[in-house]
């Protein structure tokens, strides 16, 4: 059976395995230049597949596949991100970020379009 995605806002998201949504997710979110995105997975401002998502996830892995470079931060909703700051990574094009910890919110800042995969896993 093929693989159904669907777009909210300028996220797109296809599921990875099944409908254990509740587990896995895959995310992909597109930003143009100098625009910025929050991802709050706890308050059901994301809808997957018909259900709002109101967890954390334990890992999760953000690949920038563009050719532009997006400024990432985890947990830190609020956080100015269009300047270098301490808590944040850049990713420079087809760079990877894993991060093993309780994520609720995952800011983004855009320095160049570029597109960013998102896997998120709860345990």
């Amino acid at each position: 059976m093929p693989r159904k995605t669907i777009t909210v806002g300028n996220t797109r998201a296809t599921p990875i395995e099944g409908d254990d949504i509740q587990k896995t997710l895959f995310l992909v979110q597109v930003g143009s230049t100098s625009t910025g995105y929050t991802l709050d997975f706890t308050n059901g401002s994301i809808t997957y597949f018909d259900v709002e998502i109101r967890q954390s996830f334990e890992y999760v892995l953000v690949d920038n596949i563009g050719d532009g470079e997006v400024r990432v931060a985890f947990n830190r909703k609020g956080m100015d991100l269009t300047s270098a700051i301490n808590g944040a990574k850049t990713l420079k094009s087809l760079d990877s970020l894993y991060i093993q910890d309780s994520i609720e919110t995952l800011s983004m800042y855009f320095i160049g379009a570029s597109t960013l995969e998102l896997v998120l896993i709860s345990s």
